[in-house]
């Protein structure tokens, strides 16, 4: 059966661990709420257990918030982000999250609002 949708989509390549259920990929879900007045919840998931960075850029590529940083089992894995930059909060505007697993990288676009 054809997709008649509009919807986007994202082709993702995925190494799976042996012993791992083959659906496990790695990925960056799209953070929600988007757009974001509170909180940001940010989820990812891995193949197997990996050194990870999930860190926030401004749309100039400045990193704003590092949200994630060592080792991490595999499997999903949900993070809250109050929205901190250092002391104080990430202003409205458009950011990016990106996620880096060794040389593998994800990226998602998601709007802050006040």
């Amino acid at each position: 059966r054809a997709d008649q949708s509009d919807a986007s989509f994202e082709i993702q390549a995925g190494v799976v661990a042996a012993g791992m259920d083959a659906a496990v990929q790695l990925a960056l879900l799209p953070p929600t709420p988007n757009p974001a007045v509170g909180r940001l919840r940010l989820s990812f998931t891995l193949p197997a257990a990996a050194n990870v960075r999930l860190i926030v850029l401004d749309v100039t590529g400045r990193e704003v918030a590092t949200v994630v940083e060592g080792w991490q089992s595999p499997g999903r894995h949900e993070i809250i982000w109050d929205r901190r930059s250092g002391r104080v909060s990430a202003a409205a505007g458009v950011y990016f999250a990106r996620l880096q697993v060794g040389h593998d990288e994800r990226v998602r676009k998601f709007v802050l609002a006040n």
